[in-house]
């Protein structure tokens, strides 16, 4: 079975930062955490077709991705700790 994360993420109903927790939702709903960490990565842009471009982490693709102090394959809710850093492209950006 493929899965894909979506949301409507950016409005004032649903801010940026909630995102993460349908992550925490989708391990809730019966996804390992490794399942729920791909579907939002990979499995979102493999459904969106730009998976030659997006969602691993492979020479010649854009570099997005999170730096944790926690590991989220043993609990995927690490994806929301403050401290992260983000990078998109490559460039660290937070």
């Amino acid at each position: 079975m493929k899965l894909a994360l979506g949301t409507d993420a950016g409005t004032f109903m649903n801010p940026l930062k909630d995102t993460a927790k349908e992550l925490t939702e989708l391990s809730k709903a019966g996804a390992s955490n490794y399942q729920a960490l791909r579907a939002a990565g990979l499995g979102s842009a493999e459904l969106l077709k730009i998976d030659q471009d997006y969602g691993s982490l492979e020479v010649g693709k854009y570099a997005d991705f999170l730096v944790l102090k926690d590991n989220p394959l043993k609990d995927v809710s690490a994806v929301e700790q403050a401290d992260k850093q983000v990078y998109q492209h490559g460039e660290r950006k937070f």
